[in-house]
């Protein structure tokens, strides 16, 4: 057998199930056997270990790590020995795979993979390579009670490119976090004393496990003395994480002093470059931002670039990637070092350093976030705007699809704001010619010179691209041209706020295309209880939207949208749900409420219509403030209205009172009387058709 895969456990059940899947690819595909070790589990564990195993073993705790790992690692039969934790959960197991199927472990003694503590109470994620698996030998044993490593863990050491997220720091409160705290400390202090405080390593597993930044400020000194004392190079891990709480503390010019010190050191403690220069370079920089030094910070972040991509190709690796946990060089904080260092290149007007960069870095192999991307296109878009878009074609390559749909978002909202329309024309037009760019370069090309674009084109569009970046732009040319917006409404129905916003904070005119569009055209009555939640957005962002230029922006009324809200609500009341109200949410339920209440106020019928507006927010408390300005404005009106108009309305709604109950007689005579008061009234003629 060529591995065992050992585990040991205690009350694991809320990560454990989803390890052994992540597991699993490794069992099935690699001659391998897995035997976990519970050391006194009172919850599910045992059950769930047994649907993956049989090689359960149990051993009695005693507070020593060590003694519970040499348990399952004397029972292995492998000719490697692999530790995972059950609170690991690999992302790719298939660099392991690779290195037992191809044969290649027979030239190393060792091997680690990366772990990517995933941490609740601080930002980001912290990475280290650890001390994973070794070659089995006789000899081969866990030692130390707590941090435990195999002591024939040596060179050569080959590092795996898998990644297993950890969550052994991702507390679900401070209750759990304070427990795992106290254990580690006791465990910690007695190894201490076991090793008569001469090893400065334990001070930086303490710093680690300290609950505050001074308490863990005050171990990393204890070690660094110690390390200075004694000469030992562990001194490198010290430093290193003594500028990483500093920055945190946002301490900058002691923790900038700390990285001189690293970089100082002599070769006692650092001989050439080290793998920890990735992460030390990435702090220096960060403090360089922090401290709007900009030009120093280019320089600090240019040398990072390249240090870090020799870490992560494996053509820098040297002995501290061990035991150094990076907090700064990450994969997960790549990108955003990338946007800190173009905002430093443009503050500092160094445009020419920051497309080098662009030009060169891919998204193609980045996991980011969408909001990441979008942030680092939209400074990316700066730089590119600088140079007047010539360099668009050579940029466009470094994206991916992603990126290339939030390009030509911003290439769109720039052609409405920009005074450099003219470059903006001419760089789609270059796009036009990048063939992977598609069909998302078509729809824009076609924009820019002003080419007929039917509802299908529309639609195309919006199959083949990324409908976040695209939407908006697609919806307000929809709403422009009087299309029904039905199928694009559906099309976007779990996320309709977010396109509102999208749409109102990135297009100018998109505030307009929505007042001017006429509901009437939507025609599909799935799409109008949709188009109900749109308008209520399009409120608040009328209200709350301020526009980076107000001279372009032409502000839209509330009380329009809120009757076509209220429209919205008679439609539905009649079409969807049969003019039964009590079947209806209560969100459309207010809109028939304002619906009836907008009816009333052109009846002139205020008392009516101020009733209805109140109804309408006690069912549907959300609407309240756009119902409180239209409110305003009826009673304005109603203010402003002369004493016959006031009668007039009363006139006319006690004779739709009598003819609702029948008694058309009464009704005919009051018209009638009313007529000779005010014969030019155009209700007089609606009165009488009613009567008839």
């Amino acid at each position: 057998m060529i591995l065992t895969i050992g585990l040991i456990v205690k009350n694991e059940e809320k990560y454990l199930e989803k390890c052994l899947i992540a597991l699993l690819p490794v069992l099935k595909n690699v001659d391998s056997e897995l035997i976990i070790t519970d050391t006194g589990s009172s919850d599910k564990t045992v059950e769930i270990a047994r649907k993956y195993t049989n090689n359960i073993l149990h051993f009695d705790w005693t507070n020593d790590f060590s003694a519970a790992r040499n348990v399952g690692l004397k029972a292995a039969h492998g000719e490697w020995f692999m530790q995972i934790d059950a609170d690991e959960i690999f992302v790719s197991c298939n660099d392991i795979i690779r290195f037992f199927n191809t044969e290649e472990y027979k030239s190393y003694n060792s091997a680690s993979y990366r772990i990517r503590n995933i941490v609740l109470d601080r930002s980001g994620t912290t990475e280290t390579y650890l001390p994973r698996l070794t070659k089995l030998t006789n000899k081969t044993k866990y030692v130390g009670v707590i941090h435990e490593v195999l002591n024939t863990y040596g060179a050569p050491v080959k590092k795996l490119n898998d990644i297993a997220n950890h969550y052994g720091y991702y507390y679900e409160d401070e209750k759990e976090r304070r427990a795992k705290y106290e254990r580690n400390l006791q465990l910690l202090q007695q190894r201490i004393k076991d090793e008569n405080g001469k090893n400065p390593y334990t001070f930086v597993q303490l710093a680690e496990s300290a609950l505050t930044c001074d308490e863990g400020l005050s171990y990393i000194e204890k070690g660094i003395q110690i390390a200075i004392k004694r000469k030992d190079p562990v001194l490198i891990a010290l430093l290193h994480h003594k500028a990483a709480v500093l920055l945190s503390n946002k301490d900058y010019n002691e923790s900038l002093e700390v990285c001189d010190q690293y970089f100082n050191l002599d070769k006692t403690y650092k001989e050439g470059e080290l793998s920890t220069d990735a992460d030390m370079l990435a702090i220096q920089s960060t403090i360089l931002y922090c401290k709007k030094d900009y030009h120093s910070a280019v320089d600090a972040y240019k040398q990072f670039f390249d240090v870090y991509s020799r870490v992560q190709s494996g053509k820098l690796d040297t002995w501290d990637s061990a035991i150094v946990v990076f907090r700064s060089a990450t994969l997960d904080n790549y990108v955003p070092h990338i946007i800190q260092y173009l905002i430093c290149a443009c503050e500092s007007e160094r445009y020419e350093d920051a497309f080098e960069l662009i030009s060169k870095f891919s998204l193609e192999d980045q996991v980011i976030s969408d909001n990441v991307i979008y942030d680092l296109v939209k400074k990316e878009f700066t730089v590119l705007e600088h140079f007047g878009f010539n360099n668009v074609c050579t940029y466009i390559r470094s994206l991916n699809t992603r990126g290339i749909c939030i390009l030509f978002s911003l290439l769109r909202q720039a052609y409405y704001y920009s005074d450099k329309q003219d470059e903006i024309v001419e760089a789609i037009k270059k796009l036009e010619q990048v063939e992977f760019a598609g069909k998302v370069v078509d729809i824009y090309c076609r924009l820019n010179k002003n080419e007929v674009i039917s509802l299908d084109l529309l639609k195309k569009a919006l199959e083949n691209s990324d409908k976040h970046c695209l939407l908006p732009d697609i919806l307000m040319i929809a709403m422009d041209k009087e299309y029904d917006i039905s199928e694009l409404l559906e099309e976007i129905s779990d996320s309709i706020n977010e396109y509102s916003d999208e749409g109102f904070k990135c297009y100018y005119g998109f505030n307009e295309s929505v007042d001017n569009y006429n509901i009437n055209n939507i025609c599909r009555k799935k799409a109008l209880a949709l188009y109900l939640d749109f308008l209520e957005h399009s409120m608040y962002n009328t209200v709350c939207y301020k526009c980076p230029k107000p001279n372009v922006w032409k502000k839209i009324s509330t009380n329009r949208l809120l009757e076509k809200y209220g429209e919205i609500g008679l439609r539905l009341f009649k079409e969807v749900y049969n003019n039964n109200i009590n079947i209806m949410p209560d969100k459309a339920y207010a809109a028939v409420c304002i619906g009836k209440a907008i009816n009333y106020r052109a009846q002139k019928n205020y008392k009516e219509c101020i009733s209805k507006l109140k109804q309408s927010v006690t069912k549907y408390e959300a609407i309240a403030k756009y119902v409180s300005t239209y409110s305003d404005e009826v009673v304005n009106e109603y203010n402003s209205a002369s004493e016959f108009e006031k009668l007039a309305g009363i006139i006319k709604n006690n004779i739709r009172s009598y003819i609702a109950a029948g008694d058309k007689k009464m009704a005919y005579k009051t018209l009638m009387e009313y007529s000779e008061l005010s014969s030019d009234d155009p209700d007089i003629v609606t009165l009488m058709a009613e009567l008839k």
